[in-house]
């Protein structure tokens, strides 16, 4: 079971999240302490400075220990937040912030008076790949927990949204970002204050396509490059879109999230010469902004997203020259002026913000929703959290909200981070963007944005859910496509989906239809959620616009498809059943023109002819003639069952270990998966969509490699994160069988390549051997006699 930790006051809050830190240190860059059940010393009050002290002499107001410790007084319990931590792995930057504004929260909270009479405190458990979130989630609320703080990543936060409802818990995310967990939950259980990642796509569209001199020109072409993974997905599709709906000329270039060596795809880079590069990464993005200054891209031409927030990028990169990054820009959520330098000021090196506003905004709108409620029970609270964030009066300071709360009044938070305004799926409908570019080697902000998330919504209207880009992304990871993820129909996509429909045995016709739509998603299986995704928020703006009435369902059905055709018609461009990139062109333009009045629906043509007769399709309802009151999509109904006349779901084939699982089956391979638990990397290898060819080091190879060399790797987490990587395959190569591999070099996932020689049915790759070669369900896992040692 994950260990359970008490957090009593503030600076030592951030402590919560120091074990999942992907180096192996906390944010102060000194060695992770032990997670303790045994209270912490409180830190700085509200207006105090934070030290770094986590001794256990107190500086503030102490916070009560919750029932469950070993602490715990039993007559005065006081308020308990669960604080649902990512564990060991790559979250680090992600959480050392949130860590930062949790801090600031419990101690504005209770210099402001605290909850319900009492001071607040936390507790806080780690995820583990070995463990049930349920039961993590267990941990807390047996320790007194009354609402959950976390988790950081979207993957998680799926799970945790139905736990939530199931268990009747309240939940807030500052960092979980997927547009799919707004179908899933409802304010009351779970809501998050950080942008959702189409909606972060629209603003950032916007920002990214307005020159900073009102002289220049708008960038004609952006590329954009990130890590192959479920965050940078989602947002690079969906900023694709938008940035296509601009008219700007996109190309996507992902790279596996192991990468370490980054020459092929700065190579890349230089070859497409764009007027912007963006960057959707998180530690690595040092390396990348180095790389592609020395390959001569200039600073100004490349902008960072959240995980680019941090102040000592420049010195990183160019620890001698740290105005070489001059000009390079980073565009990401943050908080206002006076949080943000609060938040530097927790620990002293200064560097970790990122999301901090957020968690700090979770935790004071929880509070606030206790005491509106007078109760620390879950389901009063979450009946709420609405209400203290959109119905009253505005105020900006837990002790300001709590004297107008306890005074009768209704209340509006306005967050630290914008003014949240959470609606009743969770989402914010309100919040801040800044801008900062660096000067002088140092992180200046220039611009910062309060966002109408509501009104932009109107205005991008169908841009957000191109399906070109969606299906060219799903054709990519099962290796029918290798071209740009553009969002343009265009011929290569074409044979690709041909190719496509071939290999899944629907009907070959070059058309995304209905059958084809049922064999990819049975295909995909669980990996499908973004292209179900896709369509349900198709189906929901077609419906608003009056051209749909069918089901809210995910499938790419008959009726979808006619809806999509009579839009197409009505804006004038081909009527290919997808939202290409000509068509989000229009919708863009239309929505400019007049975003509050949907255009009026025309009946769809007669559809061209195929190999297989279409079902008949109803003609599109007439359009509302007035917008809608609310701007909130309907919610999904409780059943998704098939039309009748879908097309039958194939069986899907029996699900098989994958590759942690074969790992941790096999004893002689038991070093090999210690040092992969060590990197924080065993989540990884439990994704069904990333497929590698792993060359596991067995047992025996470690011991004959000298224990001074082997130290060198293994001491430091990222170095060592490195040797992992190099004993992985480029993933785009997919997965190879011993008959597959070639004499001469393969790339490997680190991005260094490897030199594989073959002798008949022997393959050598580095001088070791390869053996015993076993399938997992998202890979393949081969024995090799020695330790491969990258290059560096």
């Amino acid at each position: 079971m994950g260990v359970t930790r008490m957090i009593a006051a503030v600076t030592a809050a951030a402590l919560v999240f120091s074990g999942c830190s992907d180096d192996g240190q906390d944010a102060s860059g000194s060695a992770p302490t032990p997670p303790t059940t045994a209270p912490i010393a409180a830190g700085p009050t509200a207006t105090g400075s934070a030290g770094g002290d986590t001794s256990s002499s107190t500086s503030g107001p102490a916070a009560s220990t919750p029932p469950g410790s070993s602490d715990a007084p039993e007559d005065d319990a006081g308020f308990v937040f669960g604080v649902l931590a990512p564990g060991a792995g790559d979250l680090a930057e992600l959480a050392a912030g949130q860590a930062r504004g949790l801090a600031l929260a419990l101690g504005d909270i209770n210099a402001g008076g605290g909850v319900l009479g009492h001071d607040v405190a936390a507790v806080a458990a780690d995820e583990s790949i070995d463990e049930p979130l349920g039961e993590t989630l267990d941990v807390l609320t047996e320790q007194g927990a009354a609402a959950i703080l976390g988790p950081v990543s979207s993957a998680s936060a799926a799970e945790v949204v139905e736990l939530a409802r199931e268990r009747g818990l309240v939940v807030c995310s500052g960092s979980a970002t997927a547009a799919s967990l707004t179908t899933r939950g409802d304010a009351a259980h779970f809501f998050r204050t950080v942008l959702r990642d189409d909606h972060a796509a629209a603003a950032l569209a916007e920002r990214l396509m307005t020159p900073a001199d009102p002289d220049d020109d708008a960038p004609r072409s952006v590329l954009i490059l990130g890590r192959d993974d479920v965050y940078a997905e989602e947002l690079a599709g969906a900023l694709a879109a938008d940035l296509t709906g601009h008219g700007a000329r996109v190309d996507t270039l992902l790279y596996p999230w192991l990468r370490v060596d980054f020459a092929e795809e700065v190579a890349a880079v230089v070859a497409a010469d764009p007027d912007l590069v963006v960057l959707a990464a998180f530690g690595e993005g040092v390396t990348l902004v180095a790389d592609l200054v020395e390959a001569g891209i200039p600073p100004d031409r490349i902008v960072g997203l959240d995980g680019l927030d941090r102040p000592d990028l420049a010195t990183l990169a160019f620890p001698d020259e740290p105005d070489r990054a001059d000009g390079v820009r980073v565009i990401r959520a943050t908080g206002d002026l006076v949080t943000m330098d609060r938040l530097a000021a927790v620990s002293a090196d200064g560097a970790a913000t990122l999301y901090g506003a957020q968690m700090y905004d979770c935790a004071i709108t929880i509070a606030l929703a206790a005491i509106a409620a007078g109760s620390g029970v879950p389901a009063d609270i979450g009946a709420q959290i609405r209400a203290v964030t959109s119905r009253g009066r505005t105020c900006s300071t837990f002790e300001h909200c709590r004297v107008l709360l306890e005074a009768g009044e209704d209340i509006a938070y306005a967050g630290a981070s914008g003014g949240l305004e959470i609606d009743s799926f969770g989402d914010i409908a309100t919040t801040r963007l800044t801008t900062s570019t660096f000067v002088d080697g140092e992180l200046v902000d220039t611009a910062t944005d309060d966002i109408d998330l509501q009104e932009l919504r109107r205005q991008l209207m169908l841009s957000a859910a191109i399906s070109t880009t969606r299906l060219q992304q799903a054709m990519q990871l099962l290796g029918f496509f290798d071209g740009d993820v553009t969002g343009v129909f265009d011929d290569e996509t074409v044979a690709a989906l041909e190719r496509m429909q071939a290999a899944l045995g629907a009907p070959v016709t070059g058309v995304y239809d209905e059958a084809t739509d049922t064999a990819l998603r049975a295909r995909l299986g669980s990996a499908g959620e973004a292209v179900e995704l896709a369509t349900r928020q198709l189906q929901l703006e077609l419906q608003a616009l009056g051209y749909y009435d069918g089901p809210i369902d995910g499938r790419f059905s008959a009726a979808t498809i006619a809806a999509v055709r009579a839009f197409q018609a009505r804006l004038g461009v081909p009527q290919t059943g997808l939202l290409d990139a000509t068509t989000v062109r229009a919708i863009f333009v239309l929505g400019q023109q007049n975003p509050f009045v949907p255009p009026p629906p025309v009946p769809p043509p007669d559809p061209p002819p195929a190999t297989t007769a279409p079902p008949v399709a109803t003609a599109p309802p007439a359009p509302p003639t007035t917008p809608a009151a609310t701007t909130e999509p309907p919610p999904p109904p409780a059943t998704t069952e098939p039309s009748p006349d879908s097309a039958p779901e194939p069986e899907p084939e029996p699900e098989s270990d994958d590759l942690l699982a074969v790992l941790s089956a096999d004893p002689q391979l038991s070093t090999f998966l210690g040092h992969v638990r060590a990197a924080g990397l065993e989540g990884e290898l439990t994704v069904a969509v990333r497929s590698f060819t792993l060359l596991a080091p067995t047992n025996a190879a470690f011991e004959a490699l000298d224990p001074a060399e082997l130290g060198a790797w293994t001491a430091d987490p990222a170095r060592l994160r490195a040797l992992i990587a190099f004993h992985a395959v480029d993933p785009d190569r997919g997965i190879l069988t011993a008959a597959d591999f070639e004499p001469g070099p393969l790339r490997s996932a680190h991005g260094a390549p490897l030199d594989v020689d073959v002798d008949g049915s022997a393959v050598t790759v580095g001088g070791g051997v390869l053996s015993a070669p076993r399938e997992a369900s998202n890979g393949i896992v081969f024995h090799i006699d020695t330790v491969l040692v990258p290059p560096g």
